[in-house]
């Protein structure tokens, strides 16, 4: 993501910008990160609020720079673990991108999302992955064609739960449309997701939620899902994750009061962030 499709682009637009902003402040604020990592995508969005425009020279520059000074990945498997298919070609990052969107939303559940004080407000989480797709992704039919199941959707999710069911929703409904296709992995076949093995109470005749052809427990579906992606699951597949209490109380103050805009102005945003960074210089 960071390393690959985010320089892709020798420049950038106004608007694609500011949706790297705001990608990169979303997974500070709701990714478990082992700090190392964490440090390299703060100073990430350190360089970008000090630049005006996007210099890819600079931001690749800045990339070398980190992996210096952090080696933020020397811990990170050389394989994948629960995205691993049954052959190279099959898996791999698009499955590990979904896994990224669903630990998302699970964490802005888990943790609260300032955005939805308001039923009128729409999910950062949502928000972020809808930007970074039809920004960033680098297969740009899939974003086109992610970008038709939000449409079909109809509404982003204005509530915490209704997060965690959006981005199902849209996974399954790309789990349907790919079935069969000759990028599915025979040993893993593209399926609504949970299948009755998976979470036999998960569907239900008496069920509060309809979607995808069948009735489900909206309870029971919340529930199995924040189980499977929450912090401490997720930790048991990868090395990339750690539990957040193992940070540091200023990282989450920091990112909070840049959240829920305590800093004001940009200029103090700036000031508070180089002062975090200088500790580790």
């Amino acid at each position: 993501m960071l390393t690959v499709e985010v320089p892709m682009y020798s420049k950038m637009k106004e608007g694609r910008y500011a949706s790297l902003r705001f990608f990169l402040t979303t997974l500070i604020k709701y990714l478990p990160l082992r700090i190392e990592i964490l440090r390299t995508i703060l100073e990430l969005r350190n360089l970008v609020d000090e630049q005006s425009s996007f210099n890819k020279t600079v931001y690749q520059n800045k990339l070398n720079e980190l992996n210096e000074k952090y080696d933020p990945f020397s811990r990170t498997p050389s394989e994948w673990k629960g995205c691993k298919g049954s052959s190279p070609y099959f898996r791999g990052y698009p499955c590990g991108v979904w896994t990224l969107f669903h630990v998302l939303s699970v964490s802005s559940f888990i943790h609260g999302d300032p955005m939805l004080m308001s039923e009128v407000s729409s999910s950062t989480v949502a928000m972020a992955i809808l930007e970074y797709v039809k920004n960033f992704f680098s297969c740009r039919h899939c974003a086109k064609n992610f970008m038709k199941k939000v449409d079909s959707i109809g509404h982003l999710p204005s509530n915490p739960t209704d997060v965690i069911l959006w981005i199902w929703k849209i996974h399954n409904m790309a789990n349907e449309k790919l079935r069969g296709d000759p990028t599915e992995d025979p040993k893993h076949l593209k399926i609504i997701w949970p299948s009755e093995t998976n979470c036999p109470k998960c569907r239900s005749s008496e069920g509060s939620l309809e979607a995808l052809g069948y009735d489900w427990s909206k309870k029971e579906l919340i529930d199995y899902i924040t189980n499977v992606y929450k912090e401490e699951s997720i930790n048991r597949l990868s090395a990339t994750l750690v539990p957040k209490e193992q940070g540091n109380d200023d990282e989450d103050k920091l990112v909070t009061d840049i959240l829920d805009g305590n800093l004001g102005s940009k200029e103090a945003i700036i000031k508070r962030l180089r002062k975090y960074c200088s500790k580790f210089a």
